[in-house]
């Protein structure tokens, strides 16, 4: 499974690889931008399993961050085929203000957002809990067709 991780802050950045790699172990590949400009470039080249995306990111390393990046790069890949869509989008935020905004968003293309909390194990747990779940949908998808019992039937 590809995961990608786009965060400036290169702590929490960190943490979430920790996470990822305890819950996911060998079977996870991790990729990671810090602005803008490095996620699209991911997003162009990889098809990305789980990405892990800063609401607040600037558009290239050194820059401010603008508190709605994230959001408007996933505005882009929507809308562009430029991109790779990826199969599932956490956007992660600290910023109480970017979490509202951000959680209209994500919910409409169902999506999550988690609030990080340094004092807090709550977003790592759901993080944790995304990628075992992706991971056991993919462990389906590679396994053998079956066909249905006979009292089903496709339409």
């Amino acid at each position: 499974m590809l995961v990608a991780i786009v965060d400036d802050n290169e702590e929490k950045r960190a943490e979430a690889i920790r996470i990822i790699r305890e819950a996911g172990g060998a079977e996870v590949e991790i990729l990671e931008a810090d602005s803008l400009v490095g996620a699209r470039r991911l997003l162009q080249a990889e098809t990305i399993d789980l990405l892990v995306l800063d609401i607040a990111l600037p558009e290239r390393e050194g820059d401010d961050a603008r508190l709605d990046g994230g959001i408007s790069l996933l505005d882009e890949v929507t809308r562009s085929n430029r991109f790779k869509m990826p199969v599932q989008v956490i956007g992660l935020t600290a910023l109480d203000e970017v979490y509202e905004s951000a959680a209209a968003r994500f919910g409409g293309e169902l999506w999550s957002v988690l609030r990080y909390d340094r004092a807090s194990t709550e977003w790592a747990d759901q993080l944790a809990a995304k990628v075992r779940h992706l991971l056991r949908l993919n462990a389906i998808d590679e396994g053998p067709r079956t066909e249905p019992p006979r009292d089903c039937r496709r339409p």
